[in-house]
């Protein structure tokens, strides 16, 4: 109900939990590992996407489209989603954001064998994807921890993150050398925002209030 939303909105104003205790929790770090996977598939399709579709014979004038055409289509993930996560479960908003990114590699990866017009669906749902969890990302360590905190805690979280951003591209690039293509990186890479919502929703089931009390 809108009472309900605008109650727990209330309580996430009033709620702090310092630094060094959300530091010791389960739930800020399913979270920062969960993101720091959302930034190693991403990173890696930004780098790679116009070497990618250079070798499955798009031509390079497509490509650039395709490849200017993906941060424009996350904009619309990032005022959809902002307005879903201030009235809806963010739990659900999350789910389907990386259920959208898985989605949406396995459209890339099947281009190189089924079609380029893969690349369109492509674009719709990891871009929605992408640009929704860059605003749960936010939303979630806000409602989970207050507000008192959560500059820090936010710079902690986009430190870790980076870890994925550096490995992802390696990784991808490594597999281009090793197996000959992308299509094979891609497929895998679409299993990890699943593994990302395995390790992440359990947490998420409990009330912000209790992060004190998991440890």
């Amino acid at each position: 109900t809108a009472g309900g939303v605008w109650a727990s909105a209330a309580i996430a104003e009033e709620l702090y939990i310092p630094v060094r205790q959300a530091l010791q929790s389960r739930i800020f770090w399913a979270l920062a590992l969960s993101f720091t996977a959302h930034a190693l598939v991403v990173s890696s399709i930004i780098i790679h996407i116009m070497p990618y579709l250079s070798s499955i014979g798009v031509d390079r004038t497509t490509a650039s489209l395709v490849t200017t055409a993906l941060p424009i289509s996350s904009i619309a993930g990032r005022l959809s989603f902002g307005w879903i996560s201030d009235r809806f479960d963010r739990r659900r908003a999350t789910a389907f954001g990386f259920g959208l990114l898985a989605v949406g590699l396995i459209c890339f990866a099947a281009a190189s064998s089924i079609g380029v017009w893969l690349l369109v669906p492509f674009l719709v749902l990891f871009g929605t994807g992408y640009g929704g969890l860059n605003v749960m990302r936010a939303s979630l360590l806000r409602n989970l921890f207050g507000r008192r905190t959560f500059g820090t805690l936010f710079g902690i979280l986009m430190g870790v993150a980076m870890a994925g951003s550096i490995v992802g591209p390696a990784l991808a690039g490594w597999a281009f050398d090793s197996w000959g293509g992308y299509g094979g990186i891609w497929l895998i890479f679409a299993f990890i925002p699943f593994v990302s919502l395995s390790i992440l929703l359990p947490f998420l089931r409990l009330q912000p209030t209790l992060v004190s009390r998991v440890g």
